[in-house]
């Protein structure tokens, strides 16, 4: 690995001795070591040998007395990558094409692996709150699609082998809850298992493994569960190139028509989100929701046994509406069961939020009911059983000021002085 670097940077830095640098250096020398090094190392080098950089930058670390800590030298590497990187001129080979270059291209028909929902030769997203039933989904996405047999008996699927890779559960839990799914005989030869907590999907090595994998096995669907398991320690989730570099791997997945589905953690809803998952409740960058052609995700109310499926991005078609599963456990066995939304307690609990939202922003407002209403978007009567809710809540007060009639509307003291939790 020394040598190929040492030859990616010879002609521009025939100064850099990296045999001197690779015996470490003493604490106060570290940062500046570390970033010169870098930038030499990939000034002239292609993005395909970042990884072999971020590697001899961690041999070197090992010998500085003492080592820098990883997250302070992973944050060196990626400012400096992405300095060096963002400097560079367009490649002199990049195409340019012209409307009618496009119209001239030949794209095949759009194929659900399950209709509606997840696109074949796509990278997908499901994300929840922990507990909520991500993995009693995944789970069931991979029997409907290996049985062929529509999911909740609405969204047709593709019949296809399935890669289920298990970061969190083990495989006892999946053997347990498979059983209780009644996963049939049908099934042995169609699913399959990785369970590996230490295994990373953030090399090209991982990838190419992974690729042979599913050629081999005839794979149209992986399901990870879950993103964080998978993603190795060395992403930090709150940096866009560290996401994008990551799901860049996976486009090789789609193009050779291969269905991924990742799972996904949210943080929990801040005081006043009532309403419909929010893209923002996704931990980490947005690049996350960038890098994906779709997003699903689930909502369970507190004392609920439903749990609503929000498809709040959908590159392919237009996004479609909320609906709802319930677990229903019956002689030893749970199925998942097709449930309707109530679109009306939806539409009340958008209001409640928006309503929220908007007294969150402006601190000290006082609205009445007449300026609320243009303001939510709301017909009157939404508004009104809206704020009777938030009072009841304790996250919003009315009163009357002297003289007038008319009823005002504030957030109570404690939401309006401090900051909210979760926020």
């Amino acid at each position: 690995m020394l040598a190929q670097l040492q030859e990616v940077s010879a002609k521009k830095n025939k100064k850099l001795d990296l045999s001197r640098v690779m015996t470490g250096v003493p604490e106060g020398s570290r940062n500046a070591t570390a970033a010169q090094v870098i930038g030499k190392l990939v000034r002239n080098a292609d993005k395909d040998v970042l990884p072999m950089v971020w590697e001899l930058i961690k041999i070197w670390n090992e010998r500085n007395t003492p080592q820098m800590d990883t997250k302070e030298l992973s944050s060196v590497f990626h400012s400096i990558s992405a300095r060096e990187f963002g400097n560079r001129e367009l490649p002199h080979d990049l195409q340019v094409m012209t409307w009618g270059d496009v119209l001239q291209k030949d794209f095949p028909e759009i194929e659900w692996i399950v209709d509606k929902l997840l696109v074949l030769g796509s990278v997908n997203q499901l994300a929840s709150e922990s507990g909520v039933g991500k993995t009693w989904l995944g789970l069931y996405i991979a029997q409907c699609v290996c049985a062929g047999s529509p999911l909740f008996g609405r969204f047709q699927t593709i019949q296809s082998n399935v890669l289920y890779l298990d970061g969190e559960n083990g495989l006892r839990a999946l053997h347990d809850r498979g059983r209780i799914l009644q996963f049939t005989d049908a099934m042995k030869d169609s699913l399959y298992f990785i369970s590996d907590y230490e295994l990373s999907l953030n090399s090209d090595d991982s990838i190419q493994t992974l690729i042979k994998i599913i050629q081999d096995k005839n794979i149209k669907l992986v399901i990870v569960d879950t993103f964080r398991s998978f993603s190795g320690f060395e992403i930090d989730e709150n940096k866009a190139m560290d996401i994008r570099q990551f799901f860049k791997r996976f486009f090789t997945l789609r193009e050779l028509g291969v269905t991924v589905l990742f799972m996904e953690h949210n943080r929990k809803p801040g005081i006043g989100e009532h309403g419909n998952p929010s893209k923002s409740q996704v931990l980490g960058s947005q690049d996350k929701l960038a890098s994906v052609d779709s997003v699903l995700m689930l909502k369970k109310k507190p004392n609920s046994t439903t749990i609503q499926v929000h498809q709040v991005k959908q590159r392919h078609a237009r996004e479609i509406e909320p609906f709802a599963f319930e677990l229903v456990e019956s002689g030893g066995f749970t199925s998942l069961e097709y449930r309707e939304v109530d679109k009306e307690a939806t539409a009340l609990e958008k209001s409640k939020e928006e309503i929220f939202d908007l007294l969150e922003s402006n601190v000290g407002a006082e609205y009445t009911i007449k300026e609320l209403v243009p303001l939510v978007k709301s017909g009157r009567d939404s508004t009104d059983k809206a704020l009777k809710e938030l009072i009841t809540e304790g996250l919003v007060e009315s009163f009357r000021r002297d003289g007038s009639q008319a009823i005002w509307y504030r957030l109570m003291p404690q939401y309006s002085e401090t900051e909210l939790p979760g926020s």
